[in-house]
């Protein structure tokens, strides 16, 4: 007889257990969205030229080149020199119109092989496309030695875009 009563008890006992975990059950179906959108681009259109210029044997010179209107500031020992073709590098950015992005130009070692001059880089992005399409410049200044070895001093540099 006891062991009647302990097995109808279980059962009871089961069952409620059971009941009551499905009676506090609740559940809902949700919708999960992915836009997925135009990556961005960078072209070239025009290449950074610092243009021709000398420096003083003895004291040291910058060259800075406005990314916005190409006009070139000669500073210390160094001398623009007449019929250099200086020009600010143009590139077209590409992408979804009213995204917000950001820019990196690390600098670099322009180099003639041998000897180096160190360039860094400036633009003049927005930061937000108004248009699926965005012109941007980019300037720099490159730091002369007092003295620096004449010669053609060249470098390629990294413009990373990307949406924030």
């Amino acid at each position: 007889m006891n062991t009647k009563l302990l097995l109808i008890a279980g059962t009871a006992i089961t069952s409620i257990g059971i009941y009551s975990a499905s009676t506090f059950a609740a559940s809902v179906t949700s919708q999960a969205d992915a836009n997925v959108i135009a990556p961005m681009t960078i072209t070239e259109t025009t290449p950074l030229n610092f243009g021709d210029v000398s420096v003083d044997a003895v004291t040291p010179g910058t060259v800075i080149l406005n990314a916005t209107t190409g006009v070139r500031t000669i500073t210390g020992g160094a001398t623009a020199v007449p019929g250099g073709a200086n020009a600010q590098g143009a590139y077209v950015l590409g992408g979804v119109s009213g995204k917000t992005y950001s820019i990196s130009i690390p600098g670099i070692n322009l180099t003639d092989g041998t000897n180096n001059i160190a360039a860094v880089f400036t633009n003049n992005a927005i930061g937000t496309l108004p248009a699926a399409i965005e012109n941007i410049g980019v300037g720099g200044t490159i730091s002369l030695s007092a003295g620096q070895v004449p010669g053609l001093y060249q470098g390629n540099y990294t413009i990373t875009v990307d949406y924030n």
